[in-house]
């Protein structure tokens, strides 16, 4: 009855980031310098999926897939200071 669950590969993995910093001088005398950058994942938003489980509902007799996906698209900002 359950021969098919365990039977096939989860789709594959794919993602795309982009990632950029820009480092500077705030003042050059006391050696206080900045960065700056920018982080984008998943640009593309692609639905990818982790893992996979089952759950039987016994009210239906049927069993359920319950798929975890992955982050959707996300931005990230830095603003970083050293002295």
């Amino acid at each position: 009855m359950y021969e098919g669950i365990n039977n096939f590969r989860l789709p594959t993995y794919s993602r795309f980031d982009f990632t950029g910093t820009y480092n500077f001088d705030i003042v050059k005398q006391k050696n206080i310098k900045g960065k700056i950058g920018i982080s984008l994942m998943n640009i593309f938003n692609t639905k990818n999926i982790l893992s996979r489980s089952y759950q039987l509902d016994y009210t239906n007799d049927r069993i359920n897939t319950i798929d975890e996906r992955s982050i959707r698209r996300v931005a990230n900002f830095v603003f970083r200071l050293t002295w």
